[in-house]
């Protein structure tokens, strides 16, 4: 066959395409034109754009002896959750981590010792949802347990003076009696906007997770997890 350019090359219709199939691709770091499966080219994408970070506590360690530390709560209160981190699970987008300002105290989007999540590699057109594992133990009856993320804003809304907004949720109403523990999965979702966006801890925005109960409790954090698409 003589030698033709791509675009003198028949199309496949749809229903002919499936994932073995090859396809010409241009790398641009080495200057080289390579061949990639339709599979890894989709596999690709959605890494780059798709991906979570998982904090687990201790309740999750199979070598663990003894009570998951709780932390307490003061009645009508906002109070950070802060799990006693057993393993972080990391996979994170690639275009997450593209940035290396983006790795604060070395765990990636998470850092540990402030209990917060960055928001870098984000785009304003990105989306999250953040999933919150936790069991309370109010001292009182008919008590309720609200959950909040509470987001600090990227560089360049902060030099506006808007620094700080919160998105909240009713999390429980614990109406069978004090002194047991009740658990609730719960999941909250947020855009980012150009008020969070940005490449790496540097200049994106980030946020910390709250709860607040009507009266004092003991909370045990068993679990976060950030859910990122970009």
């Amino acid at each position: 066959m003589a030698d033709k350019k791509i675009t003198e090359l028949p199309s496949m219709a749809k229903g002919d395409v499936d994932g073995t199939d090859l396809m010409i691709t241009y790398d641009q770091q080495s200057g080289i034109t390579k061949q990639m499966s339709v599979d890894s080219l989709v596999a690709n994408a959605q890494r780059s754009v798709q991906g979570y970070y998982g904090v687990l506590s201790s309740a999750y360690d199979p070598d663990f002896v003894g009570a998951v530390p709780t932390q307490s709560l003061t009645a009508d209160t906002w109070t950070q959750l802060i799990p006693t981190a057993f393993t972080m699970v990391d996979q994170s987008p690639t275009l997450s981590l593209a940035d290396g300002t983006a790795f604060g105290d070395g765990n990636g989007l998470y850092d540990e010792s402030e209990g917060r999540f960055c928001i870098a590699g984000s785009q304003a057109r990105s989306s999250g949802m953040v999933r919150v594992l936790i069991r309370i133990d109010p001292d009182e009856d008919d008590s309720a347990l609200s959950l909040r993320l509470n987001f600090t804003t990227n560089a360049n809304t902060q030099s506006t003076g808007y620094t700080t907004f919160q998105t909240e949720r009713l999390a429980l109403n614990m109406a069978q009696g004090a002194n047991e523990f009740y658990a609730d999965e719960a999941l909250m979702t947020f855009f980012v906007g150009s008020e969070l966006n940005g490449d790496g801890w540097d200049d994106a925005g980030s946020f910390i997770i709250e709860a607040n109960c009507t009266v004092d409790a003991d909370i045990e954090v068993n679990a976060f997890t950030y859910f990122i698409q970009n």
